[in-house]
């Protein structure tokens, strides 16, 4: 896809997402739903979302890292993990950016291999 017609995309996704947020919150307001008590629990899953979207780009570090900080974030909200395990395990969080470091430049530099003539 083209980057115009991808940031056009982009755009319109993300223009489509704040209507929507912004009609279940005045649903909330006006009390015909309880959307802020689910809010409360699933926010999260905008970062999640947002990471979704940034993989579609050339870089998928930062995509895959939205990913991964959303996913922590709802385990945390809903009680699936506690911030103990958080403070165990933190250190795979940079063995994992480690290989993404390494694989994406190993990838890079495949391409401009494969892309140069002879």
């Amino acid at each position: 896809m083209a980057e115009p017609a991808r940031r056009h995309s982009n755009r319109i996704s993300s223009g489509i997402f704040l209507i929507l947020l912004g009609v279940l919150f005045l649903l909330d307001s006006l009390d015909v739903m309880n959307f802020s008590r689910v809010f409360i629990h699933w926010w999260p899953l905008i970062l999640v979302g947002l990471g979704l979207m940034t993989l579609s780009g050339e870089d998928k570090s930062g995509g895959v890292l939205l990913i991964v900080i959303g996913l922590v974030l709802l385990g945390l909200s809903l009680d699936f993990i506690n911030w103990h395990q958080i403070t165990d395990y933190w250190p795979v969080v940079l063995i994992i950016v480690g290989l993404m470091t390494i694989f994406e430049g190993r990838r890079r530099g495949e391409n401009k291999d494969q892309q140069t003539p002879e």
